[in-house]
């Protein structure tokens, strides 16, 4: 069990952390919400990518089911993800990225990725930013979809960091949106949530902290 203390620090220090990609680390909204339009407007459904925000970061059978109820789902997904590939390198990193990262490994914190993006797209993606090597681990679905849910990457996640020796006793999820909240609770870990990121009210309620920027992640850290 964390405590906050009167300097805005997490006592005891996190042993692992678990950090969400798209809202957290990458600045992906105006990609996956260009996508979706226009995925979506393919099979006849028009929608402003302004108001598919609050579809960044869900598992993306679910989005679709609802953006396009009348097609196939495993069509619909297989069809978006050909329309995102196309662009998702233009996702730049949150400016807040790098020196919450270089603050982690420079303390030596084991990390890991855990998302509802396919795997695949995950990794290719930190790999672009030249940060695939910062993880331990970059969870997120498979084939199929096949562990989207976020509290399944999340159990991925912790499976993997504690085989590769990490102490995972007291590890934290650092995520923006709701599903990474609820997720983490599963596995008893609580969530700060990341003030750049696409969360809003709900998010910050039910968190247990939150970082307005990069210095006061990494206070909240401990390091």
């Amino acid at each position: 069990m964390f405590a906050l203390t009167s300097d805005r620090r997490l006592d005891p220090r996190p042993t692992a952390v678990l950090l969400d990609l798209d809202g957290t680390l990458l600045d992906s909204a105006a990609t996956i919400t260009r996508a979706l339009a226009r995925a979506a407007a393919d099979y006849g459904y028009t929608y402003d990518p302004e108001d598919l925000r609050r579809f960044v970061g869900p598992p993306i059978r679910a989005t679709l089911a609802e953006l396009a109820p009348e097609i196939d789902v495993d069509e619909a997904v297989a069809h978006y993800r050909e329309v995102y590939a196309a662009t998702m390198f233009e996702a730049p990193l949150f400016d807040q990225t790098r020196p919450v990262l270089d603050a982690l490994a420079a303390a030596g914190t084991p990390l890991a990725v855990a998302t509802s993006k396919r795997r695949t797209h995950a990794r290719e993606l930190l790999a672009h930013h030249g940060l695939e090597e910062r993880f331990v681990a970059i969870c997120g679905a498979g084939e199929g979809d096949a562990n989207a849910d976020k509290a399944a990457v999340v159990a991925d996640a912790l499976r993997q960091l504690a085989g590769a020796g990490a102490d995972t006793r007291d590890s934290i999820m650092v995520g923006d949106k709701i599903h990474d909240i609820v997720g983490a609770a599963v596995h008893g870990l609580p969530t700060i949530i990341v003030g750049w990121g696409y969360g809003g009210a709900q998010e910050r309620a039910q968190a247990l902290a939150v970082a307005t920027d990069a210095a006061d992640l990494v206070r909240l850290l401990g390091l």
